[in-house]
């Protein structure tokens, strides 16, 4: 059973009302938000443009309830046209990617996580052990700005990881 904060009850509707945005370019990790809705229960509605149904943030989260037999979702109904709606759905798209992440106060804060709960660890956080074994391994005098997108793609494979910005090998799969 999937927990819903109390604050979205007023926001509840059938989730057959909304529905993916056609033209959203994101390709999310649907299964890594699942995880986290079954762990941290679901805490955020979702965006929709009133005229359309069509959901302008949360195509994945929305996915998600889908993938996790949910009937209902919390939603946020916004009345704006159609190009205002495409660049809602682009501006949340992207200044999330804009982000700049502090991999020593990341690495700090997982630490703290899996130590707090040893019996789930870093499960629901969107990050795993072995992720946090690759920042651990990390020299931290070295410039920690490297692309986070690219280290996350680099996550599965079985040789080392190369920081792009400074050129260190680490971890591989042993």
């Amino acid at each position: 059973m999937i927990r819903f904060h109390e604050s979205l009850a007023p926001l509840m509707e059938p989730i057959g009302h909304v529905r993916q945005h056609p033209d959203n370019p994101n390709n999310g990790d649907v299964d890594a938000i699942a995880t986290s809705m079954q762990i941290n229960g679901v805490f955020t509605p979702v965006i929709a443009q009133q005229s359309t149904g069509y959901i302008l943030a949360g195509n994945h989260r929305y996915a998600a309830l889908l993938m996790l037999n949910q009937t209902q979702i919390p939603v946020v109904w916004l009345n704006v046209d159609d190009t205002q709606a495409r660049k809602i759905m682009l501006a949340d798209n992207r200044t999330a990617q804009l982000a700049e992440i502090d991999l020593m106060a990341l690495g700090e804060m997982l630490e703290e996580m899996n130590a707090l709960d040893p019996m789930l660890g870093l499960i629901g956080t969107g990050y795993d052990t072995e992720y946090l074994e690759r920042l651990r391994g990390m020299q931290m005098d070295e410039p920690l700005d490297f692309d986070e997108n690219e280290f996350a793609k680099q996550r599965g494979s079985n040789g080392p990881i190369t920081c792009p910005s400074c050129g260190h090998e680490f971890g591989g799969k042993r």
